[in-house]
């Protein structure tokens, strides 16, 4: 999506391991400096927790660097797989957080919906809130009212089901963790950034796990 489609727009990316601070510290004075454009359109792209992987990304510390290097870089951080019973990234400051709520927040498989929320709390969370809803009246950006009523009734059981779901990808990663090559799962101590999921993530680590086989 990043290379294809939104090159058509003339949008260029710049992969970046963002658990690396001091890459991702290099990859802002690089394009700060001219190789990039300004920070008014410079957007700080975040995925926490990863898919497959499952790796996390401390969003506080993220967000407070890029703005200090940046103060105009909007940050985002797609959290899909750790729903807001699990995770708010405005309240750690993100800018703007997106979920395909198709997944969990509707969660029966019979809505295709995507939520941005933006944090008018922060300058560039605030300008974006403003725009996101001229769009909203004048493109008419939204989710068909069908979609929306399943989200909402899918919202009902979120706590619920969020939940459980992680208290058994905990038991089935922990049960699985001596007899495979590698699982990945945030809430297994032995995960390289499990005490940054510990930190950010309230209520469990989320229902989504990844594997590796032996040979």
């Amino acid at each position: 999506v990043l290379s294809d489609v939104w090159a058509r727009f003339q949008v260029t990316t710049h992969p970046v391991d963002v658990r690396c601070h001091d890459a991702l510290a290099n990859q802002i004075r690089e394009l700060n400096g001219g190789g990039g454009g300004n920070g008014d359109n410079m957007i700080l792209w975040m995925e926490t927790p990863s898919n497959p992987q499952c790796h996390i990304i401390d969003i506080h510390q993220t967000c407070q660097l890029a703005r200090e290097l940046n103060p105009q870089i909007t940050t985002i951080v797609d959290s899909t797989l750790a729903p807001p019973v699990l995770q708010q990234p405005l309240l750690l400051g993100a800018d703007m957080v997106l979920h395909s709520a198709t997944k969990y927040l509707a969660g029966h498989s019979d809505a295709t919906v995507g939520v941005v929320s933006c944090n008018t709390s922060t300058v560039r969370g605030a300008q974006l809130a403003e725009r996101l809803r001229q769009v909203q009246i004048y493109v008419g950006g939204t989710a068909s009212p069908l979609d929306c009523w399943l989200t909402l009734r899918g919202l009902r059981s979120l706590g619920l089901r969020v939940e459980r779901q992680s208290a058994t990808a905990l038991r089935i990663a922990q049960h699985l963790e001596d007899k495979v090559a590698a699982v990945h799962y945030p809430g297994l101590e032995t995960h390289p950034q499990h005490d940054i999921a510990k930190k950010q993530m309230q209520r469990g680590f989320g229902g989504v796990l990844s594997l590796e086989l032996n040979s």
